[in-house]
């Protein structure tokens, strides 16, 4: 793949399909336009026709079916030209060459476009730029560019890809002097309105690579919840720390696409949180396969830091239900790496197609590791319930699935920061990771 291109489509509702003819919606065109929009609406409709009033044949701004009209054309369209959209990820499309190799991929936002491919992809684009308008093209190597709200930009040597939120970030507004002057016992609903507005926006940066705020969000929002007036001091250390600069890297990882091993790790806090609730937090990555012995690099794909919601009575059932989101998770990305890059990926086999790439889950619970590792039983049965189910798909045959366990304080390197009392954990994708730890027996 050579550099990523990012195109608006001009006017796109207007390029969509048309609207359903038993739809009839009418627009009134406004005052003040030059003299030649009326002498055009009069050439469209006829001599004899008012020049003010027109029926909307396509898609406008404002009608509920439009963004849907113009997604169907606009996947139709690049069905036409060879590309096919992944079922697992809608809004992505690739293309492959007849011996099955990955051509090319092509991301879709509403109106905004994202596209990449190798030397002979050139085709795919000039056939699509006859078939619908465009704005002006950006390159990811020429420079920080924005889509769907974050700046990207790519190296052009080494085509290493860096984020960057800060501009959205500076947007948040701060904490309004009424907030930081509340004190009542119990969270006003002006406030909470408020605080849930700061958090909203707080947390879709933090989703988009600013990581190391989601366990902040997470726990201002339990706080919030419960009308707690600590939440207004947690959230103003929040956004100081989310107003720090930072630029998030995905770096070359080095090695052949298919020498690539998936590590999925998960820890649990047990009854930690407000009210006794327990945290867990996962993190996905992909790996140098020398991640197994030794530092290596890594890419960060996504990680999470929510309350758990279903009851766990101990740190052991805390401890596995996060292991089985992380190793959800982990299969799920070696799923859409099967469909993404390899020809003739079918859903149906599609455990078969990601055994591809080796899958590492990592955690750092010893008794969890242990119940995993044994055919013992604890007295817990949900506990058992959910290890059984776990190494059951760890154990499936030529899964490619393997389960480490690490020390809490070496666990894929954790890099810890803190916010006020917090300890925010988040493994940032510059940094370099090693998980040689404690295979499990049967899958070495």
């Amino acid at each position: 793949m050579g550099s990523v291109c990012y195109e608006d489509v001009s006017s796109a509702f207007l390029q969509g399909k048309p609207l359903p003819t038993e739809r009839e919606v009418y627009v009134k065109l406004p005052g003040g336009y030059p003299s030649y929009v009326n002498e055009l609406s009069l050439e469209m409709v006829g001599a004899g026709h008012r020049d003010d009033l027109l029926r909307l044949l396509k898609g406008g701004f404002g009608l509920a079916e439009s963004p849907r009209l113009w997604y169907l054309e606009y996947r139709n369209t690049l069905k036409i030209i060879g590309l096919r959209e992944l079922k697992l990820v809608p809004g992505m499309f690739r293309a492959f060459h007849p011996d099955g190799s990955l051509r090319a991929v092509v991301t879709i936002h509403v109106d905004d476009t994202r596209y990449t491919g190798d030397a002979t992809a050139q085709e795919l684009w000039d056939e699509l730029h006859a078939r619908l308008k465009f704005g002006a093209l950006r390159k990811s190597t020429e420079g920080w560019t924005k889509f769907c709200g974050r700046w990207e930009k790519q190296c052009p040597s080494s085509f290493e890809f860096s984020y960057c939120m800060d501009e959205y970030i500076a947007k948040i507004p701060d904490l309004s002097e009424k907030a930081l002057k509340f004190k009542g016992e119990k969270l006003s609903d002006e406030v909470r309105t408020e605080l849930s507005s700061l958090l909203g926006q707080t947390s879709w940066a933090a989703r988009q690579g600013r990581h190391e705020l989601l366990y902040g969000v997470s726990h201002c929002q339990q706080l919030m919840g419960l009308g707690e007036p600590d939440a207004i001091k947690y959230v103003q250390k929040l956004l100081v720390k989310a107003r720090e600069k930072v630029e998030i890297k995905v770096k070359n990882l080095g090695c052949r696409f298919g020498e690539v091993i998936v590590i999925s790790a998960s820890d649990a806090a047990y009854a930690a949180q407000p009210r006794a609730g327990s945290q867990g937090g996962v993190v996905c990555l992909l790996a140098h396969p020398d991640a197994l012995t030794k530092t290596a690099p890594v890419a960060l794909l996504e990680a999470s830091s929510v309350r758990i919601n279903r009851v766990v009575r101990c740190s052991m059932s805390a401890e596995l239900s996060m292991a089985a989101t992380a190793f959800e998770h982990g299969d799920f990305i070696r799923a859409v790496m099967a469909e993404l890059t390899l020809g003739r990926f079918s859903l149906s086999s599609w455990k078969w197609f990601s055994s591809t790439w080796k899958h590492y889950l990592v955690i750092d619970a010893k008794t969890g590791y242990d119940v995993l590792n044994s055919e013992g039983v604890t007295a817990d049965r949900k506990v058992m319930i959910d290890a059984a189910v776990l190494g059951e798909a760890m154990m499936e045959e030529g899964s490619e699935n393997y389960v480490r366990w690490m020390p809490g304080r070496n666990d894929i390197r954790w890099h810890d920061q803190m916010v006020g009392k917090w300890r925010l954990r988040a493994c940032h994708a510059h940094r370099a990771v090693v998980i040689s730890g404690h295979p499990r027996s049967t899958r070495t």
